[in-house]
């Protein structure tokens, strides 16, 4: 089974509601690279405790979404990929990926506004709570 972040980037890059984003060219599991500009970054964030013998865990993610610099994306353009994402992923259920069944995916907050990192780039969270299992 693999961390939730590497099922949740193949998730997002096969998603109906168009995100466009692709692993290693402009998405990415555990860090956010300073380029591209515009990308997204799924990252582990512990969970919930796990059932006894690992039989179904609660792990939990954060999706950070970052736009371009000024002039190149806006602000709502880059809350717009957040909206995206969280349309593909809030309310996911029973869904399998990669020896993982996914019982459900549940954002537990709403698209939040970081501010701007150090080149003046947009940057939104979202934080999702998931119950899965192995198949």
């Amino acid at each position: 089974m693999n961390p939730p972040s590497k099922d949740i980037v193949e998730i997002l890059e096969q998603s109906s509601t168009g995100i466009g984003y692709t692993f290693g060219t402009n998405m990415y599991v555990g860090e956010m690279p300073d380029s591209p500009d515009a990308c997204i970054a799924v990252y582990d964030t512990g969970g919930g405790q796990p059932a006894p013998n690992y039989t179904y865990d609660y792990p939990s993610i954060q999706v950070l979404v970052r736009g371009g610099r000024a002039g190149t994306t806006t602000y709502k353009d880059t809350w717009d990929i957040a909206k995206l994402v969280m349309d593909a992923l809030h309310g996911l259920n029973e869904e399998t990926w990669n020896g993982a069944r996914y019982i459900q995916i549940i954002a537990n907050s709403d698209i939040i506004a970081v501010g701007k990192d150090e080149s003046k780039r947009p940057l939104f969270s979202i934080h999702f709570n998931i119950h899965r299992t192995d198949v």
